[in-house]
């Protein structure tokens, strides 16, 4: 499935789930602390952190995915073409050698 299928999949999903949406300011804070709570978790999982006081919220991994999640549904609806704009990308770095 190409990216473009799992974004469309993904957002269909969230909103199924999550009904009631979020403007764009709080996708932006919902990712922030994605990215914090993804953070907690890798240091939790290299033993870098006690966080008995924190429960976890998933592995990294899942935190990651979390992410993911929350970036596909602010490009759909901010109008992110993300085929486009990771071929982009990818032209910058080939270029960039």
């Amino acid at each position: 499935m190409d990216i473009a299928l799992w974004q469309k999949r993904i957002v269909s999903e969230l909103h199924e789930t999550f009904p009631t949406r979020m403007s764009t300011e709080h996708r932006l804070l919902a990712l922030h602390r994605q990215v914090g709570e993804a953070s907690l978790e890798f240091a939790r999982e290299q033993k870098a952190v006690n966080c008995d006081h924190h429960p976890p919220h998933g592995s990294f991994q899942s935190r990651l995915v979390a992410v993911f999640l929350d970036l596909f549904v602010l490009c759909e609806e901010s109008g992110v073409d993300v085929e486009a704009e990771l071929e982009e990308a990818i032209k910058w770095l080939q270029s960039h050698r």
